[in-house]
């Protein structure tokens, strides 16, 4: 067992070798293929310097999606000085474990020894699991923990004393990982009364104290969280999940009645199967065979050629290219070229908070919950964002100008400073990044004060000074 282990982790990290080999070549500079990676730097940072968990210092603040990553990339980087290192030692490490564990499970199943290999290095060399383990985000340490739960409800099934509370312990975390996992724990408990009801397998009325008492340890264990939530943002759930999903979600849209927004959803969901399949094929051929033969009706549906297409290895380098050339470069010319005091609204707040050092305000509303009752209640989230911005009134707003096109529109309140454009995107959300010098108009207390004058009145003043 030992001597598989080793061929799978060898493989593993040959792999991963091949895609650092190319990022360095293509990048030239390490990086991360995604700007929220350095969202939980930015946290992980703001944690290692004694400013608790907040994203501006010393303001705390529930917008990671995946805390229990947060805390441990913040723990490994302070045995480790370099952010890189640490945040690529630790996605290896659980993205091997995923491989062992897959292993693990196949062989506990089958009972068998050269079946469960096959198994673990077919997860090996899946592309989507060493892009993550080198994208400095919580994949690997989530998808780690589901499968140690379900090693562990296999293993420990219908046992008794304290074993039985690990399958609840390991989902907890995971739910602490990644929110979505919330749903593993609740499926073991139906997957447990399936077996009992399948193969009259143990007593029912004790399967039934057994859950609530696993069910208990799960919601202890989450309690801390979801109360450290509630006191930030007086929701269970952090920020982020506010953000993104909101009161678009499809239990929300259910209470509401929304029954339009139902049906796109629907629709897209069907529209885009296609991709789907095509992206479990490039991933790993063989595993994506079970996937077809699961859903044999789609065996026959075309797939669309895509001439941009590029090697997995080759589309993570230039991922880290895209961050690199825009987020990354933006975020060292604001830490250069804007004053130390200055607060900047942004769209994409990773490298640019990182790298920029300044006071960030989110315009999507991650780590700036205040700002989300604005974007909801408009039709039009972008003048929802406006009303908070005149109100905030940042020194500077860093956007896509194709996320915010009657913003970038408005001249007379946003100067254009400086842009980067990237040819080869294929990361991004838009082409182009610019930053705005914002150029609100005064009030009277401010026009009496002095203390923010048109251009021409300052200009005005500062000579009547001077000749004084």
């Amino acid at each position: 067992m030992k001597k598989h282990y080793l061929i799978i982790s060898c493989l593993f990290l040959i792999l991963a070798g091949a895609y650092l080999f190319r990022m360095l070549k293509v990048a030239g500079v390490p990086g991360f293929p995604l700007d929220d990676s350095w969202i939980h730097l930015q946290f992980a940072k703001n944690l290692i310097t004694g400013n608790g968990f907040s994203y501006n210092a010393g303001i705390p603040v529930n917008g990671s999606t995946s805390p229990l990553w947060t805390l441990l990339l913040a723990g490994v980087w302070s045995i480790i000085p370099n952010y890189f290192t640490a945040a690529i030692v630790l996605g290896m490490l659980f993205s091997g474990l995923v491989c062992i564990y897959s292993y693990k499970i196949a062989r506990t199943i089958t009972k068998e020894n050269n079946y469960p290999l096959i198994a673990g290095m077919l997860v090996a060399v899946t592309p989507p699991l060493v892009w993550a383990a080198l994208s400095g985000m919580e994949p690997p340490l989530y998808a780690f923990l589901a499968l140690v739960g379900i090693y562990f409800h296999i293993t420990f099934r219908g046992k008794s004393g304290w074993s039985q509370y690990a399958v609840p312990s390991v989902f907890a975390l995971a739910a602490i990982a990644r929110p979505e996992c919330l749903i593993l724990f609740p499926l073991t408990v139906i997957d447990n009364f399936i077996t009992l009801r399948l193969f009259n397998d143990g007593d029912k009325r004790a399967l039934i104290k057994n859950s609530l008492l696993q069910a208990a340890v799960f919601l202890i264990i989450l309690t801390p969280y979801a109360v450290f939530n509630y006191t930030l943002s007086g929701s269970p759930v952090p920020t982020s999940f506010s953000a993104k999903v909101g009161n678009r979600g499809i239990i929300d849209l259910i209470a509401h009645g929304n029954l339009k927004n139902l049906m796109i959803i629907a629709y897209y969901v069907f529209q885009n199967y296609q991709d789907l399949i095509r992206s479990c094929v490039d991933s790993n051929f063989i595993l994506s065979l079970f996937l077809i033969l699961g859903f044999i009706a789609l065996l026959f549906a075309p797939f669309r050629e895509d001439a941009s297409q590029k090697p997995k290895s080759l589309e993570y380098a230039y991922n880290v290219k895209n961050i690199n050339e825009m987020h990354v470069h933006i975020g060292k010319w604001i830490n250069e070229h804007t004053d130390e005091n200055a607060v900047i609204a942004v769209n994409d707040i990773g490298a640019i908070a990182f790298f920029g050092n300044r006071r960030i305000i989110d315009t999507v509303g991650l780590i700036t919950p205040e700002i989300i009752p604005y974007l909801r209640k408009k039709p039009d989230r972008q003048k929802g964002l406006l009303e908070y911005l005149e109100l905030k009134r940042p020194d500077y707003l860093v956007i896509f100008p194709n996320w915010y096109p009657m913003i970038a529109a408005r001249s007379d309140l946003f100067e254009n400073v400086y842009s980067v454009r990237i040819k080869d995107n294929i990361t991004t959300g838009g082409r182009e990044m610019i930053v705005y010098r914002t150029v609100w108009p005064p009030d009277l207390k401010e026009y009496l004060l002095g203390t923010r004058l048109p251009g021409i009145m300052r200009s005005c003043r500062k000579k009547k000074l001077k000749n004084k």
